[in-house]
């Protein structure tokens, strides 16, 4: 999946919704795609099933929003941790069904996705070098299986907190949980991949 910029802020498109604008759900997904699809393929490893989720996350926000929520609602709406605990409860939905493995979630795909959690060329090397393009790869690949060596409460508290970059009371509303639950499990998911990762030279986060 393509990385696409984001246009407008969360204010811009819940107006939208509230106008019955016609390009209310096209500003919705150009904003977000990226951002959960990253979130999704971290939790999950698998690429496909990332996409479904996503797909799925915003085909259900656009019907809450036109069909279900009233104008007061919607502007009353937190969207960002909102859109986020639609995908996490459609990635544990999936995650249940599905015998996960990280198979697909390579380096290309990670690259595909636009994350910039991941470390750049070392040393100052061109990124353009074939052995720093190698090292990039096995660099993703690693941080990858090592994110699902972790529990999926850790993993997705990781994952919102130090990848995607949500305060803890929004990462504490998308997964549905105490804030102080969220800070524990991302507390000791970092140092559980400190731990995975200590041999290997390579800088968590």
């Amino acid at each position: 999946m393509p990385f696409v910029a984001a246009i407008g802020g969360d204010a811009e498109i819940l107006e939208a919704y509230l106008d019955g604008a016609p390009v209310a759900c096209e500003r919705l997904v150009t904003s977000y795609q990226d951002r959960l699809y990253r979130f999704a393929l971290r939790v999950l490893g698998n690429q496909s099933d990332a996409e479904e989720v996503v797909q799925d996350a915003f085909v259900s926000a656009h019907r809450t929003l036109t069909r279900r929520y009233s104008g007061e609602r919607i502007r009353a709406l937190k969207l960002r941790p909102w859109l986020y605990r639609i995908t996490v409860n459609l990635a544990r939905n999936k995650s249940r069904g599905t015998k996960t493995t990280v198979s697909s979630l390579d380096g290309a795909d990670l690259a595909d996705s636009g994350d910039s959690s991941v470390p750049s060329a070392p040393n100052g090397r061109s990124s353009g070098d074939p052995l720093v393009a190698v090292e990039l790869l096995d660099t993703r690949a690693l941080l990858a299986t090592s994110l699902m060596r972790l529990s999926p409460a850790q993993r997705e508290a990781v994952v919102l907190r130090y990848v995607q970059g949500l305060g803890y009371a929004e990462a504490a509303a998308a997964l549905g949980r105490p804030i102080g639950t969220v800070k524990s499990d991302a507390h000791r998911g970092l140092a559980r991949l400190a731990r995975f990762l200590s041999d290997t030279n390579l800088e968590v986060m």
